[in-house]
């Protein structure tokens, strides 16, 4: 009987979501990339694109062809907002 093995080198897939610091009321999109068969956002969405209004934690875990996982995460904020404080007298 003859053994024989194979090895099959797969790149692992890779993804990376950045955190997002924007002016209050506005929103953020995120893409996990081309080329993945299956997404899933922690919004529920199982798109490659989302755009998020709601601040705090983003995440997405992606599959490639291979049945491969990863995942990657970013927090998302509004930026302070600083209101003049402008006191006019005459005289």
């Amino acid at each position: 009987n003859d053994t024989l093995y194979f090895n099959y080198f797969h790149n692992l897939p890779s993804v990376v979501i950045s955190d997002s610091i924007i002016c209050p009321g506005g929103a953020v999109n995120y893409d996990a990339g081309f080329g993945f068969t299956d997404y899933y956002w922690n919004t529920l969405e199982n798109t490659q694109q989302i755009t998020v209004q709601d601040t705090g934690l983003v995440w997405v875990s992606v599959t490639d062809d291979a049945g491969c996982l990863t995942s990657d995460s970013a927090t998302f904020n509004y930026h302070n907002v600083i209101s003049p404080n402008l006191n006019f007298t005459s005289g």
